[in-house]
C-alpha cells in the first residue's frame, strides 16, 4: 500500500512523549528532505551508486528502491525519442515507496525482451551512451512516478557525469511555443540539482579512435569534434551543437546518427539551442533556455590529475553563474570514484547556513541532517517552522549538536542540547512562527552521523 512520503510513520504523539529519553532511531525511519533520484553517466549503470546508497542506508537509514530500468534506444532503425523511449509498469520499471531511487540506462531490448547490464556492440548507441536529449525525456517519466509513489511534491536529482546533462535537458528544454518541454503539469518538481564530474561545458578526453567513439553521448558532450587536446572554456573554439548551439547539419557524420534533437530527422538545416551560451566571454546557462531560478544548484568539482578528474577538465565541471561549487578530489571512475563520494554529497545536501533559502518543515515529518562543513569550525542549519507549531522534537544522536536557536520576530531563544538525547522544545504559537537554527561543531567525520527533528502542532 502506498504511503505518503513522511518521515515519522504511524507514531502516536503521546508515545513520543512517554519515550522521550529514547533515540528517535527506535521510533521512526528518517529520510532526506525530499526523495533523491540518482542518475548515472556515460558507460555507467545504477550499480555505480551502490557504495553511496549502502552508506546512506547504514548511517541514516534511508531506504533504497529497486533499480528502475528505462530503455531510451529501443529501435536500431530509429533516432526518435518518441519511438525509442520505453518505460513500463510494474516491471521492470519498478518504483517502490522509498527515499532513494536509481535509474538505469545500461540496458537494451530485442523486441519485447529486456537485457540488463549486458554489453552489446550494435550499430546504434547503447542506452548508457544515448543522447542526453533522450535521457532528459526519460526523467520526465521517472520523476512523476516517484512523486506518485512517495506523495512528495518535489525530488532531489543527484547526478554523475553525463547524468547531469540529462538533468539539465529536463530542466532547460523548451518546445516550439517556448514552454517547458519535459515538465509534467508545467512544473519541474525539482528542489535541488547536484552534479559531480559532469561535463557541463564539455569534455574532449574520450576523443580517441577506440570502441564506442560513435555514440550519441560523445557526439553531444565533446567541445571539439576531433581534437584530444584540452583547453579552458573558449567561446571561439567550443563547437558542440548540443552544448553551445548551432546547425544540426554541422555535426560530422562519424557518429551513429546526427539527430541531436531526436526528432527522427538527421542532419537538418535547423538551429539547435544549446544548454550553454557565452556572455562577455564567460560561460553560463543559455539565456534563451535558462535553468529555473527556484532550484538549488550544487556543482561538485573534482580535481585529481592535470586539472581534471581524469575525464572532465575541472573548469568545465560547473557553471560559474549559478549555485554553489564544492571541491573534492574524487577520481571520475576509478578507486575513490565520484559516485562513492558521500562526504561531498552530504555537503551539497546540507541545510542552508542562513535564513535565506531555509526550507519550510511539514508537521510530523522527521528530518535527517548532518553537521558537516570541512572548512569551518561550526555548522549552522536553518529551517522554517510551519504556522501552528507547538513543539519541536530534537534528537541529537551521536552528533556534536549542542544548541537550537529560535528566532522570533521580537526575540531569540537559545536551547542547549545534550548528546544522545531526545528533547522537546516548546514553541510559542505565534502568528509568525520562529525560524530555527541548529548549531554544532563541524567534525571531520560529521557526514557519517545525523541528528533528527520533527515539528508538531
Amino acid at each position: 500500500m502506498k504511503r505518503k512520503y513522511t518521515y515519522i510513520k504511524s507514531v502516536d504523539r503521546l508515545t513520543v512523549l512517554m519515550l522521550s529519553t529514547l533515540s528517535l532511531t527506535t521510533l521512526v525511519n528518517a529520510a532526506p528532505l525530499y526523495p533523491i533520484i540518482l542518475v548515472h553517466g556515460f558507460f555507467g549503470s545504477a550499480e555505480q551508486w551502490k557504495p553511496t546508497t549502502d552508506k546512506m542506508q547504514k548511517y541514516y537509514g534511508w531506504e533504497l528502491s529497486r533499480t528502475t530500468q528505462i530503455c531510451v534506444n529501443r529501435h536500431p532503425d530509429s533516432t526518435s525519442v518518441a519511438a525509442d523511449l520505453f518505460f513500463q509498469f510494474p516491471e521492470p520499471s519498478h518504483v517502490d515507496d522509498s527515499d532513494l531511487f536509481a535509474v538505469n540506462f545500461f540496458n537494451w531490448m530485442e523486441g519485447s525482451t529486456w537485457h540488463f547490464n549486458s554489453l552489446h556492440l550494435p550499430s546504434w548507441s547503447q542506452g548508457h551512451s544515448s543522447a542526453p536529449f533522450k535521457q532528459g525525456a526519460a526523467l520526465a517519466q521517472m520523476i512523476p512516478a516517484v512523486l506518485e509513489q512517495t506523495g512528495a511534491d518535489k525530488v532531489i536529482l543527484l547526478c554523475h557525469s553525463m547524468g547531469g546533462l540529462a538533468a539539465r535537458e529536463y530542466l532547460q528544454r523548451r518546445d516550439e511555443t517556448d514552454q517547458p518541454r519535459w515538465w509534467p503539469d508545467s512544473t519541474h518538481h525539482i528542489h535541488q540539482l547536484i552534479t559531480i564530474g559532469t561535463p557541463h561545458l564539455g569534455s574532449n578526453m574520450l576523443n580517441l579512435e577506440v570502441l564506442f567513439q560513435q555514440e550519441e553521448a560523445l557526439r553531444d558532450f565533446r567541445y571539439s569534434w576531433d581534437s584530444i587536446l584540452s583547453w579552458p572554456p573558449d567561446s571561439s573554439r567550443d563547437v558542440s551543437v548540443y552544448l553551445f548551439g548551432g546547425l544540426e547539419s554541422s555535426v560530422p557524420d562519424a557518429y551513429h546518427d546526427r539527430d541531436v534533437d531526436c526528432n527522427g530527422i538527421e542532419g537538418e538545416q535547423r538551429v539547435i539551442i544549446g544548454l550553454n551560451s557565452y556572455q562577455n566571454g564567460l560561460p553560463r546557462d543559455n539565456h534563451e533556455m535558462p535553468l529555473p531560478d527556484d532550484v538549488i544548484y550544487s556543482w561538485i568539482v573534482s580535481e585529481t590529475l592535470f586539472k581534471s578528474d581524469g575525464v572532465v577538465r575541472t573548469d568545465r565541471q560547473f557553471l560559474p553563474n549559478r549555485g554553489k561549487t564544492i571541491t573534492t578530489n574524487s577520481n571520475h571512475t576509478w578507486f575513490n570514484r565520484e559516485t562513492g563520494d558521500l562526504a561531498a554529497f552530504m555537503l551539497a545536501l546540507d541545510f542552508p547556513d542562513s535564513t535565506l533559502g531555509a526550507p519550510l518543515l511539514i508537521f510530523d515529518q522527521t528530518y535527517d541532517e548532518t553537521l558537516w562543513q570541512p572548512e569551518q569550525q561550526l555548522d549552522f542549519d536553518w529551517v522554517r517552522l510551519p504556522p501552528g507549531t507547538g513543539q519541536l522534537l530534537v534528537d541529537s544522536g551521536s552528533t556534536s549538536l549542542n544548541s537550537v536557536w529560535l528566532m522570533y520576530h521580537d526575540r531569540t531563544e537559545t536551547h542547549q542540547i545534550e548528546s544522545n538525547r531526545q528533547q522537546l522544545i516548546p514553541i510559542t504559537n505565534d502568528t509568525r512562527p520562529p525560524r530555527v537554527c541548529f548549531s554544532g561543531a563541524a567534525l571531520p567525520d560529521g557526514w557519517k552521523h545525523s541528528y533528527r527533528f520533527t515539528a508538531m502542532p
